[in-house]
């Protein structure tokens, strides 16, 4: 089973943006793909849930793997998403509106005072 291990660039490590790419990007391929901190147990790559609890930061070392046809391709995207830099990403890699649309939205109510107070 192909795999790379990786150090993390963008500077909110797979927090916010770069994990939804991240988990973007891996729903697109037909491989399975996994990833995790280069010595812990991995976590399903498509679970946005499993990889932002998996708290990597800048410059951490991180697994990926990949089995399934495109298995290559998908480490080559995913590859690419933790090593450029977040303003890089932003523009080049997920361009989806829908994606912008979803993370304003959760950061408006997040960042929203109580109205109830």
């Amino acid at each position: 089973m192909p795999e790379r291990i990786v150090t993390v660039v963008p500077t909110d490590g797979l927090h916010a943006r770069p994990a939804s790419q991240f988990v973007e990007t891996a729903t697109e391929h037909e491989a399975d793909t996994q990833v995790g901190l280069a010595d812990e147990p991995l976590v399903n790559a498509e679970s946005m849930l499993a990889v932002t609890g998996l708290g990597v930061s800048v410059g951490d070392e991180v697994r990926i793997r990949a089995e399934g046809s495109d298995a290559q391709s998908a480490l080559d995207d995913l590859e690419q998403i933790l090593t450029t830099p977040v303003s890089k990403s932003w523009i080049s890699i997920a361009s989806d509106s829908r994606t912008d649309i979803v993370w304003v939205v959760v950061m408006f109510a997040y960042l929203m005072p109580d109205a109830s107070s």
